[in-house]
């Protein structure tokens, strides 16, 4: 006796099934969905790169105005007094495109700066120093002290001789985002508020120093002589941070 077997017949897939099944399969494509759905993403990520590229240039702007500020301070010849920062202060404010609110010497501003000649002093031995000559800030930052010039800048200070002097110039710009993009945990990073600081070491080209208000008269002594001992009049010994590579000694946050 041969027995036959009994073919079942096949099971339909579910309505779900085929219905996925035929997504999966279909190659055709609608331009208005796609559009939707990508139009967002390049949205967000052209603002992002428009912001990131608006903080470099702002911070290579603030750099330059930083750079042209030194240049011209190390060139003077004789003290420097209140009148002559307040135009330096409206100088880095016209070169930064950044309006000044008020009196520059209170209160908050979106553009501070700050102006250090620091003298290095040789005791003899291995223990010299560098110690703060005169400071003058405009703005809402304040005049540099020797502990807070040993804290910031010990490592970036150039080496001197004995009473040699450089000029520091810093400055600080609060910078506005263009577009903010916000996320979960508040703006992402780069895209809110933030502050660009920049420096730079300049050293005197005609004179031995810079002093505060014609105080020194070693300044008239030196201008007269055109200061034959200085060896700077080409700017080769200038020590200038940039600001967008920290390990050329700027920063900004």
């Amino acid at each position: 006796m041969t027995h036959h077997s009994v073919k079942s017949a096949p099971k339909k897939p579910s309505p779900m099934k085929s219905l996925l099944n035929r997504f999966a399969k279909d190659t055709e494509g609608y331009v208005t969905v796609e559009v939707v759905i990508m139009l967002p993403v390049l949205l967000a990520l052209f603002a992002a790169a428009w912001v990131y590229f608006d903080i470099f240039r702002q911070q290579a702007i603030g750099q330059k105005a930083n750079f042209a500020i030194g240049d011209m301070i190390s060139r003077e010849t004789e003290g420097l007094d209140d009148e002559y920062i307040n135009s330096a202060f409206k100088l880095l404010a016209m070169l930064t495109k950044t309006e000044i609110d008020g009196n520059p010497d209170t209160g908050f501003q979106d553009i501070s700066m700050r102006i250090t000649v620091v003298q290095y002093v040789d005791n003899g031995s291995s223990s010299g120093y560098n110690t703060v000559k005169w400071s003058r800030a405009r703005g809402d930052m304040v005049a540099m002290t020797d502990s807070e010039l040993s804290q910031t800048y010990l490592d970036n200070i150039p080496d001197m001789q004995n009473a040699d002097e450089v000029v520091l110039v810093e400055t600080r710009e609060h910078w506005y985002p263009a577009l903010r993009i916000t996320g979960v945990r508040g703006s992402a990073p780069g895209l809110g508020e933030t502050d660009l600081y920049t420096y730079s070491f300049t050293s005197p080209r005609y004179t031995s120093q810079i002093g505060w208000d014609g105080a020194d008269l070693s300044i008239s002594a030196a201008a007269d002589t055109n200061c034959p001992t200085c060896t700077n009049e080409d700017g080769t010994q200038n020590h200038e941070g940039t600001s967008s590579y920290p390990d050329r000694g700027g920063y900004y946050h």
